[in-house]
């Protein structure tokens, strides 16, 4: 699967919200759950060199623990998940 989407971002077309919305799918990760994760993390910009900038707005200051242990558990849960469907693919 490509790299993370930022949904949030306007330079992004139908298409390629749908293609990548289809692919997580198809990884079984569920998309509600990776919805609520695009939300409660912040936007990094990586530029040329190398370097990274992340934005933390103010809704991201209002982020728990909980939300933290959340997203952790579904990062988790989601690359157990995309390296079965992986191997899966493999078997064919």
């Amino acid at each position: 699967m490509a790299g993370p989407v930022d949904y949030r971002s306007t330079h992004l077309t139908f298409m390629e919200i749908a293609q990548h919305t289809l692919m997580a799918i198809s990884f079984g990760i569920d998309y509600p759950s990776m919805a609520r994760f695009q939300i409660l993390t912040p936007e990094v910009h990586t530029f040329g060199d190398g370097s990274e900038r992340s934005t933390v707005g103010k809704d991201l200051e209002e982020v728990t623990a909980d939300d933290y242990d959340w997203a952790r558990h579904f990062v988790i849960e989601s690359s157990l998940r995309a390296a079965k469907a992986e191997d899966l693919q493999a078997m064919k």
